[in-house]
């Protein structure tokens, strides 16, 4: 991979975590709009799992997925560079 999709890829990390971040610490009822369902989903039994909230997951993965991107493009690895597609395909793969 070219080191400016590292860029792009970091890029899109950090929004996420920053959003994970709101999420966790943000009140609910401050983030959704009126009849948005915003709160239906975030006080259900899937906006967490084994009591942990999805947004702190998401907190931890991001990071993690940040810390790895940032080290790939200061010094790029082939060990990295595995790590970083790995993750990329779990994200893919937990969508679909």
């Amino acid at each position: 991979m070219k080191n400016y999709i590292y860029y792009f890829i970091l890029f899109l990390a950090l929004i996420s975590l920053a959003i994970s971040i709101t999420l966790f610490i943000e009140p609910i009822k401050n983030l959704c709009g009126t009849g948005g369902g915003c709160l239906t989903v975030q006080s259900s039994s899937y906006s967490s799992l084994f009591g942990i909230k999805l947004s702190f997951l998401g907190i931890l993965f991001f990071t993690f997925l940040s810390i790895f991107l940032s080290l790939q493009i200061l010094e790029p690895n082939p060990l990295k560079k595995n790590i970083i597609f790995f993750t990329l395909l779990k994200i893919g793969r937990a969508h679909v």
